[in-house]
């Protein structure tokens, strides 16, 4: 989930009947790159495009579909009781 703002998509709802909010296709406006750097698929950073919640306020909530593939050291003497962060 990424939240970050875009002053250039702030209006006044009271101008707008009252609308709070825009279901907005990504492609429509700039979202951050998402990147895996230690990825294990060479579709380096792919991802589905989604539709973002932009707030009048400019605020945008984006929750982009993904499947990442990726590297993560493993060790047998740990299991079951190891995490990954």
């Amino acid at each position: 989930m990424l939240l970050f703002q875009c002053d250039n998509l702030k209006w006044d709802p009271q101008e707008f009947s009252n609308i709070q909010a825009l279901r907005i296709p990504s492609t429509q406006i700039w979202t951050p790159d998402i990147l895996l750097y230690n990825s294990a698929d060479e579709k380096f950073g792919s991802t589905m495009k989604a539709n973002a919640v932009v707030q009048h306020n400019g605020d945008i909530l984006y929750v982009p579909p993904f499947l990442f593939k990726s590297i993560c050291p493993f060790h047998i003497a740990a299991f079951p009781f190891m995490s990954f962060i």
